[in-house]
C-alpha cells in the first residue's frame, strides 16, 4: 500500500507521446486526455497547437501510438491505435489539431458471425483474445453452453455482453486481456491502491509546493439509489424446460454475492424479474440470477476531482480519506478521466461507487493503507503467471507488420497493417 499522505506535488508528472512507426513525429501535444470506463474502450485525445500536412498525410486509422507518463517512482505505459485526426481551419490566431486514439482493444471492433460449440464463456473469450494477440488472464466459469453465437455484433460488444451476463469484468492493460469475476478483478489492485486525502481543506490548491490529493468529493447517499448501473434489487430468474415442462427458478441478492466492500451494505428494497434470457435448465437460472446480482452490487455513487495518479483505472480501487467516517474507505472506480497539460499539471475526474457506507470490510488483502508496508497477494501473483496486472511492461509487447513499411504514409489498417501483439502470441 502507499502511505497515507495528505499532500503531494501536483506538477510533478512527465509525459511522452510517440508513434513507433513514424519516428519523425516528435512534437508533443499541449493537452492529453485519457478516458477510461468500465466495459468500454480506452480513448486517448491529443490536442496540438497547430496542424501540419506532415501529420495529416501520415497519420491514418490504425497507426500505433504509445503514451508514457511518470509520477514520482510510478511509470505507466499505454498503447493503442490512431482512430482519427481532426484540425480546425480558420483565420483565428491559434488553430488546433486533435488526434483521437483507441486502446489495444481497437481491433476487436471487427464484426463477425461465428459459433462456439460446447464451451464456456471465458473459454470463448480466451479464443478470441488469442486470435488478436492478447495475453489472456482469467478464470473459467461453471456453466457450459452447447453453442454460443455471435450474430453480426463486434467482438468487443459481444464480450462485454457476455461478461455482464455472468458477473465478470473486462480490463485491457497493454496487451493483457483480463476477464475475471468482479471480486478477483477488484482484489488484484488493492496492494497498490491510491490514497485520495482531503488534507487541509482550508488551503486553496496550487498555493503551496505540496497540494492535497483530493479536491472535491460528492456522494449520493441512499438505500435505493437509481443510478446508471443495474437496478439494485433481488434478481429473480425463471424458465421452463421445453421437453419436460419443468419450471426452473433462481433468486440472488446483490448484498449476498461476492465480498462486500463495506460492513453496512446498502439495503435491497425491491425484487426484479428478469425475462431477457432464455432459461431452460437449473444451472442457467442460477448463473443468470447470480450474474445479474453481481452487476447490481455497487450502486452508491460518488464523483471525485483529485490529483492524478497512474494507479487509478476502472475496476481498481481508491482509498478516500478526510471526508467523514461514513464515506472514508475503499471505493471502486467506474470511470476515470486523466488530464495532462504541457506545463506538468496532472489532475483527474472520477466516477466511483461502493456497496454501502461506514467502515470498510477488511480482509487479508483489503487492509487500510496506513503504512508504507504493503501486502502482496501471492495467490494472485502465481495465478497471473508473472504478468503484471496493473503496469504492463513494454518489453512484453511487440509490433508486427504483414509487410515492410517502405513509405511512412502507407500505414494503417487499410494500408500496411501493423498490430500490437503480446510477445509469443
Amino acid at each position: 500500500m502507499s502511505s497515507l499522505v495528505a499532500n503531494k506535488y501536483r506538477k510533478g508528472t512527465g509525459t511522452n507521446i510517440s508513434f513507433p512507426t513514424l519516428p519523425n513525429l516528435t512534437v508533443q501535444p499541449r493537452r492529453i486526455d485519457l478516458f477510461q470506463k468500465q466495459y468500454a474502450h480506452d480513448v486517448l485525445m491529443l490536442e496540438y497547437k497547430a496542424d501540419s500536412s506532415l501529420w495529416t498525410d501520415n497519420l491514418h486509422t490504425g497507426v500505433p501510438v504509445q503514451f508514457i507518463w511518470k509520477q514520482d517512482t510510478f511509470v505507466k505505459n499505454w498503447i493503442g491505435y490512431v482512430s482519427s485526426i481532426s484540425k480546425a481551419v480558420s483565420p483565428d490566431r491559434l488553430n488546433t489539431m486533435k488526434v483521437l486514439c483507441v486502446s489495444g482493444s481497437f481491433p476487436l471492433k471487427e464484426r463477425a458471425t461465428r459459433v462456439f460449440l460446447e464451451t464456456t464463456i471465458p473459454e470463448a473469450v480466451r479464443t478470441i483474445a488469442a486470435e488478436y494477440g492478447f495475453t489472456f488472464i482469467g478464470e473459467n466459469n461453471d456453466q457450459k453452453f452447447s453453442q454460443l453465437t455471435i450474430a453480426g455484433s463486434s467482438y468487443w460488444d459481444w464480450i462485454q455482453e457476455q461478461a455482464k451476463r455472468i458477473g465478470y469484468g473486462v480490463l485491457i492493460d497493454g496487451m493483457n486481456f483480463m476477464f475475471r469475476p468482479l471480486d478477483k478483478l477488484i482484489d488484484q489492485g488493492f496492494s497498490s491502491t491510491a490514497v485520495l486525502s482531503l488534507g487541509n481543506a482550508s488551503i486553496p490548491f496550487n498555493t503551496q509546493y505540496l497540494d492535497r490529493t483530493l479536491d472535491q468529493f460528492i456522494v449520493m447517499s441512499g438505500d435505493n439509489v437509481e443510478d446508471t448501473t443495474e437496478f439494485r434489487a433481488v434478481k429473480n430468474v425463471g424458465g421452463v424446460d421445453p421437453v419436460s415442462a419443468a419450471e426452473y427458478l433462481s433468486s440472488e441478492s446483490p448484498d449476498t454475492v461476492g465480498t462486500n466492500i463495506r460492513e453496512d451494505v446498502s439495503s435491497v428494497l425491491f425484487s426484479e424479474y428478469r425475462t431477457d434470457r432464455v432459461i431452460n435448465d437449473a444451472v442457467s437460472a442460477k448463473s443468470a440470477s447470480a450474474g445479474a446480482a453481481q452487476m447490481a452490487r455497487f450502486n452508491l455513487p460518488a464523483a471525485v476531482k483529485c490529483q492524478g495518479d497512474p494507479r487509478i483505472r476502472p475496476f481498481g480501487t481508491v482509498y478516500i480519506s478526510g471526508t467523514g467516517n461514513v464515506t472514508d474507505g475503499f471505493w471502486v472506480v467506474r470511470e476515470s478521466h486523466h488530464m495532462f497539460h504541457q506545463v506538468g499539471d496532472y489532475i483527474m475526474e472520477l466516477k466511483i461507487a461502493t456497496d454501502g457506507l461506514g467502515d470498510t470490510s477488511e480482509t487479508p488483502f483489503r487492509t487500510r493503507p496506513d503504512t508504507n508496508i504493503g501486502t502482496v497477494n501471492l495467490d494472485e501473483a502465481l495465478k497471473n503467471n508473472g504478468v503484471p496486472s496493473l503496469f504492463f511492461d513494454l518489453g512484453s509487447v511487440v509490433l508486427s507488420s504483414r509487410q515492410a513499411v517502405v513509405k511512412q504514409g502507407a500505414q494503417g489498417f487499410t494500408k500496411t497493417p501493423t498490430k500490437w501483439r503480446a510477445v509469443g502470441a
